[in-house]
């Protein structure tokens, strides 16, 4: 092991200084109180909605005179 240096024994602290600083109540998520999200059935039909989604190409569609000269 290195011996002890300034640099080295006080490396990283400026970010975990400046991380601190951003939170302005690190206790908040622990008196939150739990929101109710979607029920299962909910989350399932979304879940499977967003997977059938890729399934097929999204339709396409064209974009008449949009830098085309006419002639």
């Amino acid at each position: 092991m290195p011996a002890p240096s300034p640099t080295r024994d006080a490396f990283g602290d400026a970010v975990r200084q400046a991380r601190a600083r951003q939170i302005i109540d690190p206790d908040a998520a622990r008196r939150a109180p739990a929101h109710a999200g979607l029920d299962g059935p909910a989350a399932v039909s979304a879940w499977r909605r967003y997977q059938e989604s890729f399934q097929s190409p999204p339709p396409s569609f064209e974009i008449f005179g949009v830098g085309a000269a006419a002639r």
